[in-house]
């Protein structure tokens, strides 16, 4: 009987759990594929994870050009046009980004 008044909507902590969980197995499918690349292409398990590490989504070369030109506003907008981020993700990535890789604060 329960299960007949369930609604998707009364609890949508379980789609979002479902939806968690179909992008772990995507990642360990594209990890899978680095791996796969990485090894086809002679690049070693220790230098694929320093660049796995080091690997910085989203940070596009429009984004690193707005940084360099101190356009802050600028990056972030291409940071979130780019990924389709919100505004507080893409200002927390872009400021840590240039905190990290440029030196700034």
């Amino acid at each position: 009987m329960l299960r007949e008044t369930y609604n998707e909507s009364m609890f949508p902590w379980n789609r979002t759990s479902q939806e968690i969980q179909a992008l772990r197995t995507q990642v360990r499918a594209l990890r899978a594929v680095a791996e796969e690349l990485a090894a086809r292409a002679g690049v070693s398990q220790s230098e694929l994870e320093r660049m796995l590490a080091t690997a910085t989504p989203g940070i596009t070369d429009e984004v690193e050009d707005h940084l360099r030109a101190g356009r802050r506003i600028s990056a972030i907008k291409a940071y979130r046009e780019s990924t389709g981020a919100g505004l507080k993700e893409a200002k927390d990535a872009v400021e840590d980004y240039e905190r990290q890789q440029l030196g700034r604060s």
